[in-house]
């Protein structure tokens, strides 16, 4: 006898490559009656099928979480576009519709009047919770569409969670008055209802907009999670970027702050204005700092930072990326006292990717770090490109991973390490640590290919999941 198998908090991912995979898939979706979570990425042939997808939507009674995925689109003349934006129209039957995330990969021949368009739509969405929308590569986005898309946040009563990626696209002087001019009305948002707010900035974004930024998120009392990605954002000065961090002292409530600087191109620092920033922000539990290829830090600024990390001590999950800076064996020192005094840590991501510093002596002082760490539950190293590690630095390093009593995971990345291209024996020890880690569940390892490692991991592999990408010797 057939037993019927309920689709009730299930996830359906389904990425369809053929117009026939597509129709049979929009034939069936009503009959998942119980489905709460759907994820779909569409090709642009596979869009005439959209309409007949959205028709099946309202059959969905419990539907929850919408995701979908629009990659390189050809919107030439957006006839295509129009009838898609008609058929998102049924989602206002979606009662339950508490979260919604929509992706443009590199659009081709979309229009402002498009993307107005899908901003009229968001304020009939009443039960939304959370909205992530993200253009990834449009060109020339008109002011009026940048505030319209905006502002069409602020009819949603419920919503608590904003993201915005605005990474590659290109707005005019006008357009980006116009994210200035937002961030100035708040009366388009409520701010004590907001929690959570991650925004990847345009390349254009300026220096005014980021302080009139910086002031609305001054208001937004209940924030507990807040994300900034500044990479690359080379029209903003260390001064607004200084007063924008000056404003972070004041969300008390933050307990998750992501920033990210990677390569901007500044005569002056920014490290040194965090470090206050982060003495205030005592009930920090995830921090997440991006410093990779940023010019300029000076040793001081470094010592400060170091230095504010040791105080929050409620701190449990945390990713530092120093890959491709000038760092000196006292930076590595100061965040090594730092790291042991973080005991609640469970998580800790380090990327020394292509410093200066000695691949041993960061070896050896993690080693002495890691000791101190009784709680830490996942561990992620990334060595990518450096030329002075050898066995002694890998030995203390495995030894140490070895001794941690609950770690469950691991990431390990030795991706082009010249001395590891002469001999691969040197991660013989490192290896056989981690196979007999009796804690350790799942790894996930970027190492030279060789007969020597494969079978290795081979032999890790009988007892725990193991992800291996390798690269080859040069």
């Amino acid at each position: 006898m057939k037993t019927k198998v309920p689709f009730q908090n299930w996830i359906l991912f389904f990425y369809p490559k053929t117009t026939l995979q597509a129709t049979l898939l929009l034939s069936q979706i009503k009959r998942l009656s119980s489905l709460e979570i759907l994820d779909l990425q569409f090709q642009s042939k596979l869009l005439r099928d959209f309409k007949a997808f959205t028709h099946n939507l309202p059959y969905l009674k419990k539907f929850k979480t919408l995701n979908i995925t629009f990659c390189y689109l050809d919107f030439s003349g957006s006839p295509l576009f129009c009838q898609f934006l008609r058929s998102l129209n049924v989602l206002r039957k979606l009662t339950q519709l508490h979260s919604l995330k929509l992706y443009f990969h590199h659009p081709s021949q979309i229009t402002n009047q498009s993307i107005y368009s899908l901003a009229s739509l968001l304020p009939e969405l009443h039960s939304l919770k959370k909205v992530h929308i993200q253009f990834v590569g449009i060109g020339s986005l008109k002011s009026s569409t940048i505030l319209q898309f905006f502002s069409s946040f602020g009819s949603l009563k419920n919503l608590t969670d904003i993201t915005m990626d605005l990474r590659f696209c290109q707005v005019d002087n006008n357009g980006i008055s116009q994210i200035n001019s937002f961030f100035e009305g708040v009366s388009f948002l409520n701010p004590s209802q907001i929690q959570k707010l991650s925004i990847d900035f345009t390349q254009d974004f300026d220096a005014p907009a980021l302080l009139n930024l910086a002031h609305t998120i001054f208001k937004f009392a209940s924030l507990v999670s807040l994300s900034q990605n500044f990479s690359s954002c080379n029209l903003l000065t260390a001064g607004s970027i200084n007063q924008s961090l000056s404003q972070l002292q004041a969300l008390s409530n933050l307990s998750s702050l992501s920033l990210k600087f990677s390569s901007m191109e500044m005569l002056l620092s920014v490290v040194g204005s965090i470090a206050p920033a982060l003495k205030a922000l005592r009930s920090l539990e995830d921090l997440n700092l991006d410093f990779s290829n940023l010019p300029n830090i000076q040793d001081e600024e470094m010592i400060m930072l170091f230095e504010s990390l040791a105080d929050l001590t409620s701190l449990k999950y945390l990713d530092l990326n120093l890959s491709e800076l000038e760092l000196t064996c006292k930076d590595l020192e100061n965040l090594a006292l730092s790291l042991k005094r973080l005991d609640s840590l469970r998580s800790l991501g380090l990327n020394f990717g292509c410093t200066n510093l000695i691949g041993n002596k960061i070896a050896e002082t993690l080693a002495g770090t890691l000791s101190s760490l009784k709680n830490l539950a996942f561990f992620s190293l990334e060595f990518d490109e450096n030329d002075t590690i050898d066995n002694d630095g890998l030995d203390q390093l495995g030894e140490a991973i070895r001794r941690l009593s609950i770690l469950v995971k691991i990431h390990l990345s030795f991706f082009l390490c010249p001395q590891l291209n002469k001999s691969d024996q040197m991660l013989k020890d490192l290896l056989r640590a981690l196979r007999n880690s009796k804690s350790l569940q799942e790894l996930s390892l970027v190492l030279p290919r060789s007969q020597f490692i494969e079978d290795e991991a081979q032999q890790i592999s009988k007892r725990k999941i193991v992800k291996v990408t390798y690269f080859n010797n040069y």
